[in-house]
C-alpha cells in the first residue's frame, strides 16, 4: 500500500470517528456536506475516489448507516462518474451497504443504482457486482 493511500485511509477513519463521537453533530455534518460537494465536483478522480473511501469506512460501522441512507444521492452521482475506477469503488460501497440498509425505499433506490451499474461498460464494475466477493 502506498503512503498517499495510507494517509487517505487514515483521514477517512478520523472523519468517521469524529462523526460518531460527535453523535453526527449538525454543524459537523453541515461542514462535511460542503466539503463533500467540493469533492464530488473535483476534476481529480482521486479526490472523488477518496470520498468513496470515506463511504467504505462509514459502511463498516452500524452508527453510520443512517448517514449513508440520508446521503444516497452522493452514491447516485458517483455511480455515473466518467471514470470507471470511481464507478467501480461506488459499486463496492453499494455492495457492502446493501445488506445493512434499514429503509425499504432506500433499498429500492440502491437496487436501482446497482442495476444501473450492472450494465456498466467496464467489466470490473460488472464483475464486482456479480461476484460473491467484495
Amino acid at each position: 500500500m502506498d503512503q498517499v493511500f495510507s494517509v487517505r485511509e487514515a483521514a477517512c477513519k478520523c472523519i468517521k470517528n469524529i462523526l460518531i463521537q460527535s453523535n453526527f453533530n449538525e454543524k459537523i455534518v453541515k461542514s462535511l456536506s460542503e466539503k463533500i460537494e467540493e469533492m464530488i465536483q473535483s476534476p481529480n478522480y482521486l479526490i472523488r475516489n477518496s470520498l468513496l473511501g470515506l463511504f467504505k469506512e462509514l459502511v463498516q460501522h452500524e452508527k453510520c448507516i443512517d448517514y449513508i441512507e440520508n446521503n444516497l444521492e452522493i452514491l447516485n452521482r458517483l455511480s455515473k462518474d466518467k471514470m470507471s475506477n470511481v464507478r467501480l469503488n461506488c459499486a463496492v460501497v453499494l455492495k457492502e451497504f446493501s445488506p445493512k440498509v434499514k429503509s425499504s425505499s432506500i433499498l429500492s433506490e440502491m437496487n436501482n443504482l446497482i442495476n444501473f451499474l450492472k450494465k456498466d461498460i467496464d467489466p470490473d464494475v460488472f464483475i464486482t457486482l456479480n461476484s460473491d466477493k467484495i
